[in-house]
Order: structure tokens, then C-alpha cells, then sequence
């Protein structure tokens, strides 16, 4: 017997509404517990670009901005889980965001782990997207349009 599709995709969208187009495909689907008897998830390590920028201050007062770009490698992902008795579902995305700083004229980059969770009840023609917003300065490489969403649509 084949195994079930996926229910969920998982998406980057850029500042100009496209499709980032570095996500691998293919969730895993596996035995759910007794409160869930679906389990979905997916989870992605991408190699990214960054570029922090910090507003320098001169002697004189007159404000710039000076980018330090630098490589990132960080997960998404996210888990569905569905109690399909009663139709309630949990879907959790996973993301990071970076806490840049400067330190000897070199960048500096610490992830933060973070997490969005929606539940709600599946309905005969459910379609549920959940678009996260990414922390300004990623982009799939230099010269790139931004991010600026995390997109997982459940249907």
C-alpha cells in the first residue's frame, strides 16, 4: 500500500510574492500516539545568506548604515498532528531568528529557536495557511530578493 501524502506544504516567500524555490519536498508521516492518531512533519537545513545592518553614528551626528553579510545555516520546519476521531488538529512551524553583533570587525550570529502552534478543527473543505514572518536580511544568496515569509498550508 503507498503511503499517504502529505498534508501540509511548506514554502519561503520573498518581499515580491515569489516562491523561494530551496526547500526540499516530502514529509514524513508516521504512527500518531492515542490523543493523535496522525503525525505529519518535515524539518530542513538550509544554507543561507544574511546580511545584519547596523546604524553607525558619526562625530559629526549624521547616521549610516553599514551591512555585514555572512553565511547562515539554520532549520524549518513543522509538525501536524490530528486526532482524526474528532477532527481537531495541532500544526506547529518551527524557524529560527539570529541575534547579530559585532565584535573585532567580525559578525557575529546567535540563533534563537523559536515556534508558532495553531489548533483548530478540520472541516469537509479545510484550507488552513499559516504565513510566518522571517527576520528581515535572509535571503537564499547575495544579490537576492529578502524573505519574508514562512508559509505552511495545511489542506
Amino acid at each position: 500500500m503507498p503511503s499517504p501524502k502529505p498534508r501540509c506544504t511548506i514554502q519561503i516567500v520573498n518581499v515580491i510574492g515569489e516562491v523561494v524555490p530551496i526547500l526540499d519536498w516530502g514529509a514524513v508521516i508516521s504512527p500518531g500516539t492515542k490523543r493523535a492518531k496522525y503525525r505529519e512533519y518535515w524539518t530542513e537545513e538550509e544554507d543561507l545568506y544574511f546580511v545584519y545592518r547596523q546604524s553607525v553614528t558619526a562625530p559629526d551626528g549624521t547616521v549610516s548604515t553599514v551591512d555585514w553579510p555572512g553565511g547562515v545555516h539554520g532549520n524549518f520546519g513543522y509538525e501536524l498532528l490530528i486526532a482524526e476521531a474528532t477532527g481537531k488538529f495541532s500544526l506547529r512551524i518551527d524557524y529560527f531568528t539570529l541575534l547579530p553583533s559585532v565584535s573585532n570587525g567580525k559578525l557575529d550570529l546567535a540563533y534563537e529557536p523559536m515556534s508558532v502552534s495553531v489548533t483548530g478543527m478540520l472541516g469537509r473543505a479545510n484550507r488552513t495557511r499559516i504565513e510566518t514572518q522571517l527576520q528581515a536580511g535572509f535571503s537564499e544568496q547575495a544579490g537576492q530578493p529578502e524573505f519574508k515569509y514562512l508559509r505552511v498550508t495545511y489542506k
